[in-house]
């Protein structure tokens, strides 16, 4: 129970908190019933490299943000996903 409590905290900090201005990225977003293999991001982003497009990042936290990406990929604490397939 109070698991549950403190992420209806951190859900509800969230809502409370200014929004930030999300810059877009260049490019068509992925099929997603075909969706490629590795990154999903890899065909539009301007820092893929082979890992990309080879395996697909596993989900970590960086500075309080959920990431997936090998540039992040470093000694942090990865997060436990619920399913496998959600991003």
């Amino acid at each position: 129970m109070l698991k549950r409590s403190a992420r209806n905290l951190k859900l509800l900090r969230l809502h409370l908190l200014p929004k930030k201005h999300l810059l877009g990225i260049p490019g068509s977003p992925p099929d997603l019933l075909r969706p490629p293999a590795g990154c999903r991001f890899a065909p539009r982003c301007p820092h893929v490299f082979a890992r990309c497009t080879a395996e697909r990042p596993r989900l970590l936290e960086v500075d309080g943000e959920l990431v997936r990406c090998f540039l992040h990929d470093q000694p942090v604490v990865p997060v436990v996903e619920a399913k496998e397939g959600v991003a």
